[in-house]
């Protein structure tokens, strides 16, 4: 059963072929508020100025500017979690594994794993695990 509490914050850059089943899934999740970057460098201050739950991306579409910008968030602002999601290519492949090795945990591969319900539970599932990863670290 899906959380339906409010309360997701989702800085998102994807391609407008992904955007729809990303869209259902955010629909089943009332509340969520998505920050839709227009490109890695708008992403970059959308992460600055604003507090996210979770930052969803396709590195693949964005070329090398967005992964360079992924590898350089992954390495910098660990606590932020994040999910690729993208086609399955030999690209695309390649890419996740390095970012994987960087500290990547999350994929979800289109049109395997994208499905409305199971997405959602996903997104919830990753910004859960990440704010009670922060608290737990809080000073006691």
């Amino acid at each position: 059963m899906i959380d339906h509490s409010p309360g997701l914050r989702i800085a998102a850059l994807l391609p407008s072929a992904l955007q729809p089943r990303f869209l259902a899934a955010v629909e089943t999740l009332p509340g969520t508020i998505i920050l839709w970057a227009t490109n890695s460098t708008h992403l970059g201050r959308l992460l600055y100025t604003h507090d996210v739950s979770l930052v969803v991306v396709d590195p693949v579409n964005g070329g090398s500017t967005l992964q360079t910008n992924v590898r350089r968030l992954l390495r910098r602002r660990p606590a932020i979690p994040l999910i690729v999601y993208t086609a399955i290519t030999p690209t695309s492949l390649q890419v996740v594994a390095a970012l994987g090795r960087l500290g990547l945990r999350e994929v979800v591969f289109t049109s395997y794993e994208d499905a409305p319900e199971r997405f959602a539970r996903t997104l919830q599932r990753v910004a859960a695990t990440a704010r009670d990863a922060s608290i737990n670290t809080l000073p006691s």
